[in-house]
C-alpha cells in the first residue's frame, strides 16, 4: 500500500510541476482565553502565545475576529502528531472555545461562515481569504451603521472559514482545470467528513446562546450566515440538506398559527453551487408536498446560480455526461437532474433575479460602500440601511407577519435589482434562483457589489426587520414612503 502510494506520489511529480502540499496552513493556535489543560485534543499544548499570522487559526482585528477550520482529503481533521501538521487537529475546539469567550463578553455576535470552491485553500494569499477578509470588514461597518441607524447593539463580527484541499496543482491556473472532477469527489468526502461535526456545533452553539429558537422578535444573541460557493457549495449543502429536511416538517401546525421553518442558523446561502439536482431532489420535494406556507418568511435556504457560470453550466454536465454514463435513470427528470447543477434545471428554479430594465432608481441616494475605511463608510452605510428599511416597508406593509405572497410576486430591491417568483410556493423559505450575468458574470464572480448588496438584503429579512416591526417608530410615514425623498429619522 505505502509503495502504490509512493508510486502515485511520484507520478503526480513526474507530469505536474509539482502538487499542492497535502499539510494544512493553520498549524498553530493563537486563543483568546487560556484554553483548559485538560482539552481532550491536545491537552496542555492548545495555548500557542506566539503564532505567525500566515500560520495561525485566528486572525484579531479591531473590526472582526477570523478563524480557519481545516480539513483534510478523507474529510477528517488533520490527524494529531501528524508530520507537518501542528495543532491542526484541534481548530474546532480551539474555535467553539473562543466562541463562547466572545458571547460572555460581548453584546452580541454575527458570525459569518464560509465554506469555499475549487482551485482556494486556507494560505494567507489565497483570494477567497482576502474577499472574506473584506466582507468581514463590510459587516463590521454594517454593525457600526446599525447602532447609528437603529440604536441596536453592535455585534461583534466572528469569520469562520471553512477550508479544504480546493487548490491540488501547483500549476497555471488554465491547466488547473483538469483537476475539476478529482476535486469534486474530495469535495463530497468533506461534506460527509467532519465537516457536519463544525456545522453541527456551531448550531448547537447559536441555540444555546439565543435560549432555543429565535424570538419573533429578532433579539438575539448570536446571528449566522453559512455560505458557501462552488464546491463548497456541495460541501454546504451535503452536510445539512438532511437537517433542513427534518425542519421542513418540524413541530405540529396549529390551524391559525404562524407556521414558521425553522432554520439552520438565520439563512444558509449557496452561490453557484456545484452540487448536481438529483442532490437537491429530497429538498425540492420536500418543500413542494410539505406545503402550507400560507404567509411569508425570510428564506432558510437560497441557492443563487448564474446562467454566465461555465463552470457549472458546461464544464459540469460534461463531466457527468461520462462519469454517469452506466447509471440508470428511471425518467426524463432524472436524467436532466443526474447531468446538471441545481440551478441549471429550469424546473426546478423557483425564482429569477435581473437588473432592472427600466430607467427608475429603487432607492435613490443609495450607493454600496466599495472602501470601508473611508471617513463617511459609517455613515454612507447608515444611510443604504434606511433607504433598505423605506424599500422593505413598501413591500411587507405594516405588519409584516401577515403578508401573504401570490404567484409571480415580484420584489425591488435597493441596488436596482428585481427578483420575481417564477412556479412553487409562492411562501416557501426553500428559494432557488436563477440569476445572470449581470449579477455574477462567471463563476467566481461572487464578490460583485449588486450580488453582495442582495444577499445582505435577504439576510436582513430574517435578523433585522423583525425588529423593526417591533420598534415601529423608526419607519418611515406612509406619505414619506411616497414621495420617496431623502430619508429622515423620526
Amino acid at each position: 500500500m505505502r509503495a502504490a502510494r509512493s508510486a502515485l506520489i511520484a507520478l503526480c511529480m513526474a507530469l505536474l510541476p509539482g502538487c499542492v502540499p497535502t499539510e494544512p496552513f493553520r498549524t498553530q493556535l493563537n486563543s483568546i482565553a487560556p484554553l483548559p489543560k485538560d482539552a481532550p485534543c491536545a491537552g496542555g499544548r492548545l495555548q500557542t502565545t506566539a503564532a505567525q499570522p500566515d500560520q495561525s487559526n485566528h486572525e484579531h482585528t479591531d473590526a472582526f475576529d477570523l478563524y480557519f477550520v481545516e480539513f483534510d482529503e478523507l474529510g477528517l481533521l488533520y490527524p494529531q502528531g501528524m508530520e507537518g501538521a501542528g495543532l491542526a487537529s484541534c481548530q474546532i475546539d480551539a474555535l467553539m472555545h473562543d466562541l463562547e469567550a466572545l458571547a460572555a463578553r460581548e453584546a452580541g455576535l454575527s458570525i459569518v461562515v464560509y465554506v469555499h470552491g475549487w482551485k482556494h485553500n486556507a494560505s494567507s494569499t489565497d483570494g477567497d481569504v482576502k474577499h472574506f477578509r473584506r466582507l468581514l470588514g463590510g459587516t463590521y461597518l454594517v454593525e457600526l451603521a446599525k447602532k447609528e441607524e437603529f440604536g441596536l447593539a453592535p455585534h461583534r463580527v466572528v469569520g469562520v472559514f471553512v477550508s479544504w484541499r480546493g487548490d491540488s496543482m501547483a500549476i497555471p491556473d488554465p491547466m488547473k482545470s483538469a483537476s475539476f472532477w478529482d476535486r469534486k469527489n474530495t469535495a463530497q468526502r468533506v461534506a460527509e467528513g467532519e465537516s457536519r461535526t463544525l456545522f453541527s456545533r456551531l448550531r448547537g452553539f447559536e441555540a444555546t446562546q439565543n435560549g432555543g429558537p429565535r424570538p419573533a422578535s429578532g433579539e438575539n444573541k448570536v446571528f449566522m450566515i453559512l455560505m458557501g460557493h462552488s464546491f463548497g457549495g456541495l460541501i454546504l449543502f451535503n452536510s445539512i440538506s438532511g437537517a433542513l429536511i427534518n425542519y421542513l416538517y418540524d413541530g405540529a401546525r396549529e390551524p391559525g398559527s404562524r407556521d414558521l421553518v425553522p432554520r439552520f442558523g438565520d439563512m444558509v446561502i449557496l452561490a453557484n453551487p456545484a452540487v448536481e439536482a438529483t442532490r437537491y431532489t429530497p429538498l425540492h420535494r420536500a418543500a413542494v408536498s410539505r406545503g402550507g406556507f400560507d404567509r411569508y418568511q425570510a428564506p432558510v435556504f437560497v441557492s443563487i446560480t448564474s446562467t454566465a457560470d461555465w463552470a457549472t453550466g458546461m464544464a459540469f454536465p460534461l463531466g457527468r455526461d461520462v462519469s454517469t454514463i452506466f447509471e440508470t435513470k428511471l425518467s426524463d427528470e432524472e436524467r436532466t437532474a443526474n447531468r446538471n447543477t441545481m440551478g441549471h434545471v429550469d424546473g426546478y428554479i423557483t425564482h429569477e433575479l435581473r437588473k432592472r430594465t427600466d430607467t427608475l432608481d429603487t432607492c435613490p441616494g443609495w450607493a454600496p460602500v466599495m472602501n470601508p475605511d473611508a471617513p463617511d463608510a459609517v455613515a454612507r452605510e447608515k444611510r443604504n440601511l434606511d433607504l433598505e428599511k423605506v424599500n422593505s416597508r413598501a413591500f411587507f406593509g405594516d405588519d409584516p407577519e401577515t403578508l401573504t405572497l401570490r404567484p409571480g410576486w415580484t420584489r425591488d430591491f435597493c441596488g436596482n435589482t428585481t427578483l420575481t417568483h417564477q412556479r412553487f410556493e409562492p411562501n416557501s423559505p426553500i428559494w432557488n434562483v436563477q440569476t445572470d450575468k449581470d449579477i455574477v458574470p462567471d463563476h467566481n464572480d461572487i464578490t460583485e457589489p449588486i450580488f453582495v448588496s442582495f444577499v445582505r438584503q435577504i439576510y436582513h429579512d430574517a435578523v433585522i426587520y423583525p425588529l423593526l416591526v417591533e420598534r415601529s417608530k423608526s419607519f418611515k410615514s406612509p406619505e414619506q414612503l411616497k414621495a420617496q425623498g431623502t430619508p429622515k429619522k423620526q
